[in-house]
């Protein structure tokens, strides 16, 4: 259970803090208690989550200590590629949806990779992965930006500097 003025990561709204708990009731349900969510990086998102079930949908963000690691493994972490459109958005919502990070990196490396294969014959990857590819690094660059205390236009950099420190290291 989370607690008033806790923070927390939301699979698909990032980083938001628990401003309440509240007893709703839904047409043709009954009543049940909710945490209510304000997300910090878009200050006009604000979301009703089930306290129960809540595990599946929330979590407490990466400590630093978590984000440096997930960037040293970051130049290991990539899925395979699914051809077909469909069964491809499928998965991604589904990764976008379980808001694992590694799983999260592993999709948004493989789009990389992919869209610079397709660059070099003057193609891109489609819109709904470049739209998908974008939440995820929009949830995933929240959650480093919190945990590192750093802005989220600052993670770029960031995740540069951590992967020299982390070669040299190994070299």
């Amino acid at each position: 259970m989370f607690n008033i003025h806790e923070v927390v990561m939301h699979n698909t709204l990032g980083i938001c803090e628990v401003r309440g708990i509240e007893h709703r009731s839904v047409v043709g349900r009954p009543a049940k208690e909710y945490y209510i969510l304000h997300s910090l990086y878009d200050e006009d998102n604000t979301a009703f989550v089930p306290v129960e079930g809540c595990e599946r949908l929330m979590r407490f963000p990466m400590q630093k200590t978590e984000i440096i690691e997930l960037i040293e493994e970051m130049p290991n972490l990539c899925s395979k590629w699914i051809d077909e459109t469909r069964a491809r958005k499928d998965s991604y919502t589904q990764t976008i949806r379980e808001g694992n990070p590694h799983k999260l990196v592993a999709m948004i490396r493989s789009l990389y990779l992919k869209d610079e294969e397709r660059k070099k014959i003057g193609k891109r990857i489609n819109d709904a992965d470049a739209r998908q590819q974008a939440q995820a690094i929009k949830i995933l660059h929240q959650e480093m930006a919190y945990g590192l205390g750093i802005g989220v236009d600052e993670v770029p950099d960031a995740i540069h500097v951590f992967l020299e420190q982390s070669q040299k290291r190994v070299a």
